[in-house]
């Protein structure tokens, strides 16, 4: 799976889509899976409902990618 976002702290921590929980509590296993915007925070939520929110002045950027549609047409023709 390739990451559809990033966001990067202005200490340089870096959190991707797919990145394991880097915080002691919660799973330690468990994936990024969203980003999005509540107030002055960024949100992150991580599989089993970790939620982080970390205050919107202390974020360098957040790069985010549209996913593409990799489904394919018949290309045959009859």
């Amino acid at each position: 799976m390739n990451p559809n976002f990033q966001l990067a702290t202005i200490d340089g921590t870096t959190f991707t889509q797919g990145d394991t929980n880097p915080f002691p509590l919660g799973a330690p296993t468990s994936l990024l899976e969203s980003i999005d915007a509540d107030g002055d925070f960024v949100v992150l939520e991580y599989q089993g409902g970790l939620i982080v929110s970390i205050p919107e002045h202390q974020v360098r950027y957040v790069l985010e990618i549209e996913p593409t549609d990799t489904s394919r047409e018949d290309a045959s023709t009859i």
